[in-house]
């Protein structure tokens, strides 16, 4: 919202230079003039400078406010000319200075300079690389060395580092980033993605090179010189989407492969780390991605998370299950994006309700990956970032902290060097997490609580010897003896010998910390890698998950897998291809004994008859094998194959009387027409299809009509517990997805649909419409023809969406009786303590994006 176009602002900036005296400064802005001097040694003088618009012709007063908003302190900056100089002195802690003339605010962080040896679990995703320029970078590293950020997480642009074969540089700029980091002491995690225009085959919608032999050249090349401070090398970027063009897993490990070979052939020594995995990759992928290999060869395994924190304890057992099914149970599991963002619709600040609920989560998941022995963990972003509708970032644009940077360098001062034990004991009912942690001769307990709640306390049943709040501040006891849980987390530091018999160790979070202690087997250096080649006229489609092929192809469909040898000499190999029980080979050997030239490729070719295996709505898994000729298994790959995906066909009638968004539910009107419930059930965490799902808390039926005005809906969805979760990031509650596109898209299968829409109740109660055109938010304000009316009878354990999109905000379809578009839709499930999991009508929403299974929707006349 812009002061300037609003009428109540403008008078409010009116009435501040009015009061202040500083007409010079009306609807300007004051300039930071740099941004580590918003990191404040703790009661001790520091100075803020600012450059003012303009000489000011009067006071330029402030106001310090801690982190509860309670004010601090206020005064008037001394003002020379057009320099304006704020002295502070300020107890440990994080506030905030307000400019009211100028309507600004800057964060501060109040804690001591870190200079104890750094804890390598305690990271940031800085994205430096492509986020900010030159002239701030240096500052920066600075702030994130201050704090105690062990190492930052880069992106390596690979097109842009190597734009021809035999062509590696840095661009200048990244160049001198990097050299700031080393002169900083500060290691860097590089993730990569985005391959070169001349490795990719014309034609080809895949992220991937097309051709391994030339990426496995070129990756040893690059990686052969290792005098930068690299940390690691994260290999690829979230795979499982969009960023590898929705394939499945196998397209991903032939690339893994390619890359950690050069690796190892450079003398690479830093981690060579797979993934990174989204918070939503299904059990699917991640288990085709252990099945061909991935936790022989890598040194790390990374996912992203972005839920609850009160899941993270499930998500580490995900991997921990996976690493030990392929007896690896001790894999390095690094966390390299997580966060809460804030609706884009607000000041460059978040307001207070999200700055909070950003703090606590940043903070509360670092304690509970630490405790589950997540090795390396990394807040997304360091810079703010807009997405969409969605602002990320734990700084402003001036370099002020947010909140939730205050509350992650607490965790980093109070937590490194220190290991997780166990739990206190019969915590009291309000205290979500008692986690206890040691080292360095010292021991902390640290409470959680629901952050939203005022005025809850923590009664001590033995000495503290000194208690902390969530961003620093040194906390006094009541009168009753208790400690306030300000802010929803509180860091206790007590007497191991006094608390020791109420510690519980024998936790889920010491089992897998345990866990990630196994010793490792030694790490498959990959000689070759199998490819499946995606080819013209054999693979219909494709999601994530599996390759489609059509009913009349199941018989006879081609196969054709290329080996690569990465050798420099000949390799002789025996392939073979695993058949499911049921399926045969009409052509091709299922073993066969080839030589592999030196650096060289061959094609195997089969032909398969899956036609007494294959079936709509189950995905049918195959194994390739590679034997080197003492038997051993030198390479294998995982992948599965399913028939295309039969379309529904949905006929719309067209509705009865006029639609508007005061229309009233008329549930028993509604229940008259045809009900379509969906037949997918995901579960996040668990399994890609889990048929009591449904059955547990969650059924949703839809009818749908037409109108002159938009397509109208009627959602009917019985959910035992209603949670709703503000703006876009209303997916991550109880909400409905809709997607659309015209039939004319859907030779684009593997992107997004056309139009993608979120339904969902806002906290205060009213029903919200969030609208993405080809992936991305529409900023700009929806027709009057788009409206939802959201109802909850907490008594049936009912909730009911009724409303329209308007055609006017579908602006691609062709609108008319007897014309056709694909349409899908999915509800989501949030009990209050994160997205459990989704059910859908067909895939293409949830899991990934991709319109192929669509349904196709038919406009009829009454």
């Amino acid at each position: 919202m812009d002061w300037k176009t609003h009428p109540l602002l403008r008078l409010f900036v009116g009435l501040c230079c009015a009061l202040f005296s500083a007409s010079a400064l009306c609807g300007a802005e004051l300039q930071p003039k740099n941004g580590l001097q918003f990191y404040l040694p703790p009661d001790e003088t520091a100075e803020l400078g600012f450059l003012l618009p303009a000489p000011a012709g009067g006071a330029v007063e402030f106001v310090v406010r801690d982190r509860a908003l309670a004010e601090v302190t206020r005064g008037r900056a001394q003002v020379a000319g057009r320099d304006a100089t704020v002295t502070l002195k300020l107890p440990q802690g994080f506030y905030e200075i307000e400019f009211p003339a100028t309507q600004q605010s800057f964060g501060l962080l109040a804690l001591p300079v870190f200079t104890r040896d750094r804890d390598p679990f305690f990271g940031m995703d800085a994205a430096l690389t492509w986020l900010t320029d030159d002239s701030i970078r240096r500052e920066r590293v600075a702030i994130m060395k201050r704090l105690g950020i062990a190492s930052a997480r880069e992106r390596l642009l690979w097109g842009e580092l190597n734009p021809a074969p035999g062509q590696w540089a840095w661009p200048a700029r990244d160049g001198r980033m990097r050299e700031a980091y080393a002169r900083e002491g500060m290691p860097v995690l590089e993730c990569f993605h985005d391959t070169p225009a001349y490795l990719r085959a014309k034609n080809s919608s895949s992220r991937y090179p097309d051709d391994l032999l030339v990426a496995y050249r070129e990756w040893r090349h690059f990686l052969s010189d290792t005098k930068e401070a690299r940390f690691g090398l994260e290999i690829w970027n979230e795979p499982d989407i969009g960023f590898g063009g929705n394939l499945p897993a196998d397209q991903y490990m032939s690339v893994l492969k390619a890359v950690v070979a050069a690796g190892r052939s450079a003398g690479f020594t830093p981690p060579l780390v797979g993934g990174a995995f989204t918070s939503g990759a299904t059990r699917g992928f991640l288990k085709a991605s252990f099945d061909s290999g991935l936790a022989e060869i890598v040194d790390g395994v990374s996912f992203h998370f972005y839920g609850e924190p009160a899941q993270l304890v499930q998500f580490s057992k995900l991997y921990r299950d996976l690493f030990a099914e392929a007896g690896h149970g001790g894999m390095p599991l690094w966390l390299t994006e997580t966060g809460r963002p804030w609706p884009v619709d607000t000041p460059p600040r978040p307001l207070p309700a999200n700055a909070h609920e950003g703090a606590f989560t940043l903070a509360l998941n670092a304690i509970e990956a630490k405790a589950t022995g997540i090795a390396h963990y990394y807040p997304f972003v360091f810079s703010n970032r807009v997405e969409g509708t969605r602002r990320y970032g734990v700084i402003d644009r001036a370099h002020s902290p947010l909140s939730s940077l205050a509350a992650y360098s607490q965790a980093i001062r109070v937590l490194s060097g220190k290991g997780y034990v166990g739990d206190l004991k019969n915590p009291p009912a309000h205290v979500a997490r008692a986690r206890v942690f040691s080292g360095g001769g010292e021991t902390v307990l640290v409470l959680a609580a629901d952050y939203r709640e005022t005025g809850l306390r923590f009664v001590p049943g033995a000495a503290v010897i000194r208690a902390e709040a969530i961003d620093g501040r040194v906390l006094a006891r009541n009168a009753d003896g208790g400690l306030p849980l300000d802010g929803g987390l509180v860091y206790l530091w007590i007497d191991p010998g006094a608390w020791g018999a109420n510690i519980d160790r024998d936790t889920e979070a010491a089992r897998l910390l345990a866990r990630s202690r196994e010793p490792l087997p030694p790490r498959r250096v990959p000689s070759l890698a199998m490819k499946v080649r995606i080819e013209q006229g054999a693979i219909d489609q494709h999601s994530n998950l599996a390759y489609f092929v059509s009913q009349s192809a199941a018989a006879a469909f081609p196969l054709t897998v290329e080996v690569n040898n990465f050798r420099d000499v000949a390799q002789t190999v025996a392939v073979e291809l695993v058949l499911p029980e049921g399926a045969r080979l009409v052509s091709g050997a299922a073993h066969r004994t080839v030589t592999l030239p030196a650096n060289g490729k061959i094609d195997e070719k089969f032909m398969v008859d899956g036609s007494a295996v294959l079936g709509r709505g189950q995905l049918t898994p195959f194994t390739l094998r590679a034997h080197d000729t003492g038997g051993a298994v030198a390479e294998r790959l995982a992948f599965s194959l399913g028939l295309v995906p039969e379309k529904p066909k949905i006929n719309l009638s067209r509705a009865i009387g006029r639609v508007t968004k005061e229309s009233t539910i008329d549930r028993a009107r509604w229940r008259q027409l045809d009900a379509f419930t969906p037949s997918r059930h995901v579960r996040l965490g668990v399994d890609q299809s889990v048929p009591n799902f449904a059955r547990e808390d969650l059924h949703i039926t839809g009818r749908f009509a037409w109108s002159d005005g938009g397509f109208v809906f009627f959602y009917e969805v019985t959910d035992d517990k209603h949670h709703t979760v503000g703006s876009w990031e209303g997916w991550t509650g109880d909400s409905v997805q809709m997607a659309f596109t015209s039939l004319r898209s859907q030779a684009s299968y593997r992107e997004p649909a056309d139009f993608e829409v979120l339904v969902a109740q806002q906290p205060g109660g009213a029903g919200e419409v969030f609208l993405r055109a080809r992936g991305k938010a529409v900023k700009t304000g929806l027709s009057d023809a788009t409206f939802v009316t959201v109802e909850r009878d907490e008594k049936e354990k009912k909730t009911y969406y009724h409303g329209q999109i308007g055609w006017k905000d579908l602006s691609t379809l062709t609108i008319a009786p007897y014309e056709r578009f694909a349409f899908s839709f999915l509800v989501n499930d949030n009990d209050g303590a994160g997205r459990k999991g989704w059910i859908e009508m067909t895939s293409g929403i949830g899991g990934h994006k991709g319109t192929y299974g669509f349904a196709e929707m038919t406009l009829l006349e009454q």
